[in-house]
């Protein structure tokens, strides 16, 4: 799996090219990425937001 520096969901330019929205916990800059896809990501955001996904 890519190492992304210093980010918690990736670059868009690894979205675009994969499709894989990478996650993980930045404040453990080593800890592994979880993947999701585009729309588990949006649901995980609409879930944090206290709302439901389209």
């Amino acid at each position: 799996m890519a190492k992304v520096p210093n980010a918690s969901s990736g670059p868009p330019e690894h979205v675009a090219l994969t499709g894989q929205v990478l996650l993980r916990d930045s404040k453990t800059p080593h800890a592994p990425y979880l993947t999701l896809t585009p729309e588990s990501f949006a649901g995980l955001v609409s879930l944090a937001k206290g709302s439901r996904p389209a």
